[in-house]
């Protein structure tokens, strides 16, 4: 986070920062960041690649502000759409304060989240941030298992 200067040299602890939040498609990050913002900001679907721009909203407090950068899915591309989505997500965790990486609590971790967590891990400076999303869908046993996997990951991958 950003300490803001009020041009009086009074920081007064008002704080503001951006994060994104990137994962695989349909991995939840436009409903948190519509939830986080407390109203839509981001279109939500469940079919994949939804999201074709960098959404931003605003998270605010009374000691600070957020702004959320919610992401297209990061994935293997198939076409230029597909590359050009994924440089969007790669310039726009380049630009934020931490990062938040989205994974799914109703499905096992693959691949791909494998892929992004190795990718993030190449970025040196920002803070990640493990996310999980979907956990209303999901038994307090399953929510468990999934966590020490995304525990095992960031372990894994160093994060």
């Amino acid at each position: 986070m950003t300490v803001l200067d009020n041009g009086t040299g009074d920081l007064g602890g008002y704080r503001s920062g951006f994060a994104c939040f990137v994962g695989r498609p349909n991995a939840g990050k436009s409903t948190l960041t519509n939830a986080l913002v407390g109203q839509k900001v981001a279109i939500t679907s469940s079919r994949p690649q939804t999201t074709r721009h960098a959404i931003r909203g605003i998270v605010h407090r009374d000691d600070g502000q957020l702004v959320l950068v919610d992401t297209p899915g990061l994935h293997r591309p198939r076409t230029l759409l597909g590359q050009r989505l994924n440089d969007l997500v790669r310039t726009t965790w380049a630009e934020v304060d931490v990062i938040g990486m989205c994974i799914p609590a109703d499905e096992r971790i693959g691949p791909g989240d494998r892929f992004i967590a190795g990718e993030i891990a190449q970025i040196s400076g920002t803070p990640t941030v493990a996310v999980l999303t979907k956990i209303d869908v999901v038994t307090d046993s399953q929510l468990a298992e999934q966590l020490s996997a995304v525990a095992a990951l960031g372990d894994e991958m160093e994060l």
